[in-house]
Formats: structure tokens, C-alpha cells, sequence
């Protein structure tokens, strides 16, 4: 009888494999998924949509964003944040922490940030100027967790 495994470009520990097999895991998926989820975090953050971000943060996280985010709105600033592409993205770690299935995604991404005034004046960063940017994010799933819903725990920039 031949057991039913998932194909991983990493090696993990036994036990988070078998985890992942029993919430049929499909590696290409959750890369498109996180790239998905890296988009929503940066449109929602561009645009001070609390609830979005409050849906697909962990709480340290989401207190994080909301933080920056008030202080631009104290400041009258806008962030403008377009991502323009994914360089590459690639599943650098998966482990098993109080039994919470955690999986650190490395992006490198094309990206056009910068930070204007009241008036519309750039202060901060370039229209024009397309930034590599680097980071590492952390996504975990309670392995209780009978959806298929990703949470990000930690979000790193890694350049």
C-alpha cells in the first residue's frame, strides 16, 4: 500500500509532513496564496483598510500596521506602496510550534513606495523608482484549524 505524501522542495520533520498531508498541503498553491496575501496586505495598508489587514494579521502584527498607519494619518502623509512584481518566492522553512503549523516564505518583489505630504509633494521615497525589497514572511495555521485560512505572524525585511 503506498502512503499518500507531498511533494516538498524542502526537507521537514517527519511529524510536520504528516501534518501537512492531512490538510492535503500543495506547495505551488500556498505560493500563489501567499503572493495573493502579500498583495492584500500592501493594497490594504496603501489604502488604511484596518478590517483587511485586521483579518490576515497576527494581533502583533496587525498593531504593528495600525500603528504606522495612525501615525501617517496624525502626520496628514499617505504611503504609497504598488508592487509591481515577484521576483521569486519560495518556501525557506516549515516547523510545528504549540501546535500551530508555521511556514516562512522568503519573496523578493519589485516595488514602488514613497510617502507624500497634505499637499501631494513627495517626501519621502520616488514615483519612479522601483525598489528590490527583500522579505521573509511567516504564515501559521493552528493545526486544530479545519479551514485552510493562513494567518501572518511576521513579516521581516531581509535586505
Amino acid at each position: 500500500k503506498k502512503k499518500n505524501s507531498i511533494k516538498l522542495n524542502i526537507d521537514v520533520a517527519d511529524n510536520v509532513k504528516k501534518e501537512l498531508t492531512k490538510i492535503n498541503f500543495n506547495e505551488d498553491n500556498f505560493l500563489k496564496g501567499s503572493q495573493n496575501a502579500v498583495e492584500m496586505v500592501n493594497d490594504a495598508f496603501s489604502n488604511k483598510d484596518i478590517d483587511t489587514l485586521k483579518s490576515l494579521l497576527s494581533e502583533h502584527v496587525f498593531e504593528n500596521f495600525k500603528k504606522q498607519i495612525d501615525t501617517l494619518i496624525n502626520q496628514n502623509r499617505i504611503l504609497k506602496s504598488s508592487l509591481i512584481s515577484f521576483l521569486s518566492s519560495k518556501i525557506n522553512n516549515i516547523y510545528i510550534e504549540n501546535k500551530t503549523i508555521l511556514i516562512d516564505v522568503l519573496f523578493e518583489m519589485e516595488q514602488i513606495n514613497f510617502v507624500e505630504d497634505k499637499d501631494g509633494k513627495v517626501i519621502m521615497g520616488n514615483k519612479k523608482k522601483i525598489e528590490k525589497v527583500k522579505e521573509k514572511w511567516v504564515f501559521e495555521k493552528k493545526i486544530s484549524s479545519k479551514d485552510n485560512f493562513w494567518i501572518i505572524n511576521n513579516i521581516e525585511n531581509i535586505n
